[in-house]
C-alpha cells in the first residue's frame, strides 16, 4: 500500500503534524511505502 498524507503542519507545529507523524512511522513498521507532504510553516 502507499499511503500520502498531506498536513498544513510539521511533526513538531502541532497536534495534527505529532499524529501523522504516528502514523507514518506505524505504516514504515508494517513495511508500507509513506510520505508525508507538510505545508509551508
Amino acid at each position: 500500500m502507499r499511503v500520502l498524507q498531506i498536513t498544513a503542519y510539521s511533526g513538531w507545529g502541532g497536534c495534527t503534524g505529532r499524529i501523522a507523524v504516528g502514523i507514518h512511522n506505524a505504516l514504515i513498521n508494517q513495511n508500507q511505502e509513506c510520505a508525508i507532504a507538510w505545508g509551508a510553516e
